[in-house]
């Protein structure tokens, strides 16, 4: 029990998803570059280079990081840098769950067959209606996904890109929405230029010794 929450706590509970990256940055690079410009290959070669490097500088500024500071260094200094990974994750995945089996009480307060079942019956009928329906408008991933910790942070922004894509299809049909898509891939693009910005700009004033509040990008 005690090495499957240790597991749980270190290999699933994932922030980030390099396959999603990368999907993403593939699909990024279909709608900007020109075919006879593009490469494949060259593309990927770049993504695997990036993400070797990001590991092993993770993987050192992390651990520089929290065995040479106590606090944060902005005027927040929040003790430990790291709260999740040194002492809620832990307490969530490890100490508590060991503690509730050893006090007998993890078993499942549903029945899973049950649960299983009328997950599938619900899945197959959204399936089934936005295949047959043309008008339907919900889809079957939006059941899966609405109790999960992400889609608690990211509803009001997936709320957001869906009504503006419904106005632009209205108002201007499939023409506007293809002109529109530039200004989209801008604004993701926008988004990942500000949040490395922000970062090398914390970083800048901490080596000026100039007081700075961290500014946060991601849902948090």
């Amino acid at each position: 029990m005690y090495l499957t929450s240790v597991l749980n706590g270190t290999f699933y509970d994932f922030r980030e998803v390099a396959s999603v990256y990368a999907s993403h940055a593939l699909k990024i690079a279909d709608q900007t570059i020109p075919p006879k410009q593009s490469s494949g290959v060259k593309l990927l070669a770049v993504m695997g280079l990036a993400l070797a490097l990001a590991y092993f500088l993770g993987w050192g500024s992390t651990l520089w990081t929290e065995y040479t500071y106590a606090s944060t260094q902005d005027v927040s200094a929040v003790s430990p840098i790291n709260l999740w990974g040194a002492s809620t994750a832990p307490k969530w995945f490890v100490i508590d769950a060991t503690t509730r089996y050893d006090k007998d009480n993890f078993t499942a307060s549903h029945d899973p067959a049950t649960h299983v079942a009328i997950g599938f019956v619900i899945t197959a009928a959204l399936s089934a209606l936005r295949l047959y329906v043309a008008w339907w408008p919900l889809h079957p991933i939006g059941f899966l996904m609405m109790a999960t910790h992400p889609m608690t942070r990211l509803w009001f922004s997936i709320l957001i890109g869906w009504l503006l894509k419904s106005l632009i299809l209205r108002l201007g049909g499939s023409s506007l929405y293809v002109q529109a898509k530039p200004f989209f891939l801008g604004l993701i693009v926008g988004e990942s230029l500000a949040a490395g910005f922000w970062m090398v700009s914390g970083i800048m004033l901490n080596l000026m010794s100039i007081e700075y509040r961290p500014v946060v990008i991601l849902p948090s």
